[in-house]
């Protein structure tokens, strides 16, 4: 196939009167000027690339285990944080998500950031893997799900307790949306934590915000 811009005859002589009417293809360019921009600039679609580029992203980080937050991979994009979201949602349904959505990859780096004891490691994993199936967070963001997990295992375990106010900085979610997050999940305490790892007692006596 010709690279070569389009070159076409305008006349009504057969001599050749050849007019560029097209610029040669150029393959950095996003759709190669093959499209034509109908509406408005600056339209709530004008993030929706760099937003699915950064959710393809997130996503491929989570299939290689080497799993990022939407926070972390917003920093290195410059895309807003929700925008990633959105887009991840969207692609999200397309795909065979399965395993994409789950927390517990995050829930792992973070308990190991804080340098949690394997105890407090495993009932995190478990309490991450129910609330996955149960389904009582669905909507919220990945990061957002592993840190209230964390903070709520923390309140099972008084000895390591002092380790709730490292959260926050450790998985750049805002304080007022762990605490938003974890009163979703406590309310769902006793299908989530495991009984057979905790104290009933302590389960019991979980702050509900």
């Amino acid at each position: 196939m010709d690279e070569g811009g389009e070159w076409r005859t305008f006349g009504d002589s057969n001599k050749a009167d050849p007019s560029r009417v097209g610029s040669a293809n150029n393959p950095f360019l996003e759709s190669e000027q093959l499209d034509t921009m109908i509406s408005s600039s600056g339209g709530s679609n004008a993030y929706t690339l760099k937003g699915s580029i950064g959710a393809c992203l997130y996503i491929a980080c989570k299939l290689e285990n080497c799993p990022r937050t939407f926070k972390e991979i917003s920093v290195i994009t410059s895309v807003q944080k929700r925008e990633i979201g959105r887009c991840y949602k969207i692609i999200s349904k397309e795909i065979d998500s399965k395993g994409i959505m789950a927390t517990g990859d995050i829930v792992a780096r973070f308990c190991s950031d804080l340098n949690l004891d394997l105890k407090i490691q495993r009932v995190a994993a478990t309490v991450s893997r129910n609330t996955q199936e149960n389904g009582c967070l669905t909507g919220r963001s990945p990061d957002s799900i592993a840190a209230a997990i964390i903070y709520l295992v923390l309140y099972l375990f008084p000895e390591s307790k002092d380790a709730q106010k490292d959260i926050q900085h450790i998985t750049n979610v805002t304080e007022v949306t762990i605490k938003n997050t974890y009163k979703d999940l406590v309310a769902h305490k006793n299908e989530i934590i495991p009984n057979d790892l905790v104290e009933p007692s302590l389960i019991a006596n979980l702050p509900k915000t």
